[in-house]
């Protein structure tokens, strides 16, 4: 009797990765969605996020110390 194998023979295909460029709101909410699919859930994805700043939260996050910005008129 043959014995039940999860993976075929041969190579194993290497997982794509998804990158997400920015962790605002939108970049967040993209990450929770694709988080949730069967790809990422099955590993044929791997996310990534990309972030400019030392934290996530886009135009939310306001670091303590302001810096002029262009939002210092509003």
């Amino acid at each position: 009797m043959a014995e039940n194998v999860s993976e075929p023979f041969g190579p194993k295909e290497v997982p794509k990765r998804v990158c997400i460029i920015g962790a605002g709101a939108n970049g967040l909410a993209t990450l929770k969605i694709l988080t949730e699919t069967e790809q990422v859930q099955s590993g044929q994805w791997t996310l990534v996020a990309f972030e400019e700043r030392n934290r996530v939260g886009g135009v939310w996050y306001r670091p303590s110390h302001h810096h002029a910005s262009h939002f210092s008129h509003l």
